[in-house]
């Protein structure tokens, strides 16, 4: 666990890379949105700390948490949120276009976990 909290705390010496900023805003997350800063931070934290990536999901919200005083569940609905939002006020084409994975017919979104995982494929 402190191996996370000191990651977070290093992670400001790595830049979030410039096409993560413009494939976010592409897909129709808004910069204002929390949601849109936890995902950068869990991003810059999995390509950080690689190892991280493959744990549980939840293990990389606690020091985002952490970093903006809210509790684990925040930044999980958060992101959700953000991802909802997107894919919902986003551009279909341009979505399926940029996000070439599948997502659940149910929701009508990719999970946080689905999410995260496939834009790090796309940033690899």
């Amino acid at each position: 666990m402190s191996e996370i909290v000191n990651c977070m705390e290093n992670a400001g010496e790595v830049q979030i890379p410039p096409t993560l900023d413009g494939l976010l805003e592409e897909l129709g997350f808004s910069p204002k949105h929390a949601g849109t800063r936890y995902i950068n931070e869990v991003l810059l934290l999995a390509l950080t700390k690689p190892a991280l990536e493959c744990g549980k999901m939840e293990a990389l919200y606690i020091p985002i948490a952490k970093k903006y005083y809210v509790c684990k569940g925040a930044v999980s609905k958060g992101i959700r949120c953000a991802i909802e939002k997107a894919w919902i006020k986003g551009d279909c084409e341009e979505i399926e276009r940029l996000y070439p994975f599948g997502w659940s017919d149910e929701t009508g979104r990719p999970t946080n976990k689905e999410f995260i995982r496939n834009i790090m494929k796309l940033l690899k």
